[in-house]
Protein backbone atom coordinates (compact mmCIF):
# COMPACT_ATOMS: atom_id res chain seq x y z
CA UNK A 1 0.00 0.00 0.00
CA UNK A 2 1.02 3.43 -0.66
CA UNK A 3 -0.39 6.44 1.07
CA UNK A 4 1.05 10.15 0.21
CA UNK A 5 0.64 12.88 2.73
CA UNK A 6 -0.45 15.87 0.64
CA UNK A 7 -0.85 19.28 2.14
CA UNK A 8 -1.93 22.17 0.46
CA UNK A 9 -0.74 25.55 1.28
CA UNK A 10 0.01 29.08 -0.38
CA UNK A 11 3.63 29.89 -0.47
CA UNK A 12 5.05 32.42 -2.26
CA UNK A 13 2.62 33.86 -5.17
CA UNK A 14 0.81 30.81 -5.40
CA UNK A 15 -0.92 27.26 -4.25
CA UNK A 16 1.78 24.10 -3.57
CA UNK A 17 0.82 20.69 -2.61
CA UNK A 18 3.38 19.52 -0.30
CA UNK A 19 3.34 15.77 -0.04
CA UNK A 20 5.69 13.17 1.93
CA UNK A 21 5.32 9.70 -0.32
CA UNK A 22 6.13 6.35 1.28
CA UNK A 23 10.04 5.88 0.03
CA UNK A 24 10.48 9.66 1.24
CA UNK A 25 9.66 8.85 5.22
CA UNK A 26 11.18 5.86 4.71
CA UNK A 27 14.48 8.02 3.21
CA UNK A 28 14.45 10.35 6.06
CA UNK A 29 13.81 7.55 8.60
CA UNK A 30 16.73 6.13 7.60
CA UNK A 31 18.84 9.04 7.32
CA UNK A 32 17.50 10.50 11.22
CA UNK A 33 18.12 6.45 12.03
CA UNK A 34 14.68 7.69 13.98
CA UNK A 35 10.86 6.78 13.37
CA UNK A 36 8.31 8.96 11.64
CA UNK A 37 6.39 9.23 14.86
CA UNK A 38 9.30 10.26 16.69
CA UNK A 39 9.99 12.88 14.17
CA UNK A 40 6.43 14.34 13.74
CA UNK A 41 6.77 14.49 17.86
CA UNK A 42 9.72 16.38 17.80
CA UNK A 43 8.71 18.92 15.18
CA UNK A 44 5.60 19.95 16.99
CA UNK A 45 6.97 20.32 20.29
CA UNK A 46 9.61 22.24 18.09
CA UNK A 47 12.20 20.15 20.06
CA UNK A 48 14.92 20.15 16.85
CA UNK A 49 17.32 22.30 15.76
CA UNK A 50 19.54 22.59 12.47
CA UNK A 51 22.03 19.50 13.47
CA UNK A 52 18.51 17.16 13.08
CA UNK A 53 17.98 17.86 9.26
CA UNK A 54 20.03 15.61 6.93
Amino acid sequence: MTTTIRHHAYFGTMNFVFALTDPMIAELERLTDTGIGAIYQRVVAGAFSMIDLP
